[in-house]
């Protein structure tokens, strides 16, 4: 486990995605289901909640990992980059991974990645604090040959974000994993 969380903080230096080593898994491509809508994230959540409302803090992050989940499948990060403010290091070195992931024909399968919960933690100097906690599924990271150059295993993560309202929209301004 220490090798996954030593790996996974170098990953974040380089990828959120990068979260596991490689295994000798059957490489058959997945087809990923249609993420189904949390109840507490629901699209009347956002829309009626006061900007500045924890509901719609927590509606923002709900919507940040689902982009990123789009931007495994895609290789276009430009909606969770534009929910990132500049300073996020961790989310530009994922985004830049994910691209490249893409470049030269390259591609990545996967099912979205999954939340399941998220906890207000505090309002510090950094922004407001929480803690998100989801599952990544297994992902197949393949070449422009279809050959399987990287097979991530699943992994149930903890996740410490701050969150800053900048123009009327949160942005998250720090990505962690918590150990």
């Amino acid at each position: 486990m220490t090798t996954v969380r030593t790996a996974l903080a170098l990953s974040l230096a380089g990828s959120l995605l990068a979260l596991g080593a490689c295994s000798d898994d059957d490489p058959r491509p997945k087809i990923a289901p249609p993420e189904s809508s949390s109840p507490t994230a629901s699209a009347s959540t956002s829309q009626t909640a006061e900007p500045n409302s924890m509901a719609a803090q927590e509606a923002a992050l709900r919507r940040y990992f689902r982009a990123i989940s789009e931007a495994t499948g895609s290789g276009d990060s430009s909606d969770f980059v534009a929910a990132s403010s500049e300073s996020c290091a961790n989310c530009q070195v994922l985004a830049r991974n994910i691209e490249a992931a893409y470049s030269h024909g390259g591609r990545i399968e996967s099912d979205p990645w999954r939340v399941t919960s998220v906890h207000f933690n505090r309002k510090a100097p950094l922004g407001m604090i929480w803690n998100v906690r989801l599952i990544t599924p297994r992902e197949r990271w393949y070449n422009k040959q279809n050959q399987v150059v990287k097979v991530v295993r699943p992994a149930s993560l903890r996740i410490g974000l701050a969150l800053v309202r900048r123009d009327d929209v949160w942005l998250v301004r720090e990505l962690r994993i918590n150990a």
